[in-house]
């Protein structure tokens, strides 16, 4: 059973629903991905693979801070060929549990509301490969344009905060309460100043979340859809 102190996916998914993309909305993706050695992270496999064509995908802004997440090489790229004359696949295979709480969490939602495929910077453009990582750092425009929608971690200072309320205990909601000649009182929410977190201080999220055309952002006591 939810309590306060966990977050509604379902809820969430209604609000998403509520947002279907339509021809020239601003809900919805502004521009189609057309990105050379695009890759993306397949959720149902655990594996980082090159986007297929014309795939929906969520994207992820996050703060490193203090953690140093696993970064793909060239290396860790296997092929695959599942019968004679298919094409070949190349992917390169996740240890979930070994990555960052912050990637899985946000692997975790994208599978909660009903998507395959994440962005996410450290697993997706190859570290040992410059002319690639130039390319996407020009593209990085068209990623966040491109994605259904940006999941925001704006809670916590390093990668491995996580996304607070998807678990028990992530997360924890306080109330203050009293009452006065027998009226009773609950205090009102502290304001959300999303401007004053870590995640609001650095240079690249800032153009994440200005390129998102629809975010999600976690902070540390609430979600919600902007």
């Amino acid at each position: 059973m939810l309590t306060r102190h966990q977050i509604n996916l379902s809820q969430v998914r209604q609000w998403l629903n509520m947002c279907e993309p339509q021809p020239e909305d601003r809900c919805g993706p502004s521009t189609n991905q057309n990105i050379p050695n695009f890759k993306v992270v397949d959720v149902q496999t655990n594996r980082v693979v090159s986007a297929p064509e014309k795939c929906t995908y969520i994207a992820l802004s996050y703060i490193w801070g203090s953690t140093q997440p696993f970064r793909i090489k060239r290396d860790d790229f296997h092929s695959l060929q599942y019968s004679a004359g298919s094409s070949i696949v190349s992917y390169a295979q996740l240890a979930r549990q070994k990555l960052p709480r912050t990637i899985r969490d946000a692997m975790f939602v994208v599978e909660a509301v009903g998507e395959r495929y994440l962005w996410v910077d450290s697993l997706c453009i190859l570290d040992d490969d410059e002319v690639e990582f130039k390319e996407m750092i020009h593209k990085m425009d068209t990623i966040y344009k491109s994605a259904s929608f940006t999941i925001i971690a704006a809670g916590g200072e390093d990668a491995d905060f996580g996304l607070p309320g998807l678990y028990p205990g992530s997360r924890s909601i306080q109330y203050s309460t009293g009452s006065i000649d027998g009226v009773g009182l609950l205090s009102t929410e502290k304001n959300m100043r999303l401007d004053l977190s870590p995640w609001a201080k650095r240079g690249w999220t800032y153009q994440e979340y200005q390129f998102s055309t629809k975010a999600l952002v976690f902070v540390d006591d609430r979600v919600f859809l902007e």
